[in-house]
């Protein structure tokens, strides 16, 4: 089982008795995106109390990929169940929580390299520095504009509690 709809997996087949082997193959698709990348594949076994997790870390140079805007793969297809549709109806933190947390804030224990400042950095930005962001994304990273405007799923009321809520983290 995968962490998102960008990244397969495929085993031999199976089942396997104990200490036999198989093969996974695991592909990502990069397609629109740019940066850093940890992605996660959940190995499944019939042992309650062993959990086997796969990890495919990278970086990826834009300037490798065909010009695609980096929503045009966050907000479409398998990808929009995670960076797009959990924003509907959703306002300041339960937003945040919901679309934005996935990139920015990765829980501690989980032993993951971030890929994209925390929220408490991102409460130090200025609020115009901030809105802009959110609005327009960041280019050759993978963070993509928000803002309906710009191709993401963020309406103007949407946007500006979201930048209102981590402006209130500001130390």
């Amino acid at each position: 089982r995968s962490s998102c709809g960008c990244t397969a997996a495929t085993a031999s087949t199976g089942p396997y008795p104990p200490g036999a082997a198989g093969v996974i193959l695991v592909s990502y698709n990069s397609s629109g995106k740019v940066g850093s990348v940890f992605k996660e594949v959940e190995v499944l076994t019939n042992n309650p109390e062993e959990r086997l997790t796969l990890t495919i870390t990278g970086l990826i140079n834009g300037t490798a990929h065909p010009k695609m805007q980096a929503g045009d793969a966050l907000f479409k297809g398998n990808c929009a169940q995670c960076h797009a549709e959990p924003a509907k109806n959703k306002m300041g933190q339960e937003l945040y929580d919901s679309v934005c947390m996935i990139c920015h804030d990765l829980p501690a224990d989980s032993k993951k390299p971030m890929i994209a400042p925390s929220r408490d950095v991102l409460g130090g930005l200025s609020k115009s520095h901030l809105m802009r962001v959110v609005k327009e994304g960041v280019p050759q990273t993978s963070m993509p504009g928000f803002y309906y405007k710009s191709g993401g799923p963020l309406s103007k009321k949407q946007l500006k509690s979201l930048v209102k809520y981590i402006q209130s983290l500001k130390k």
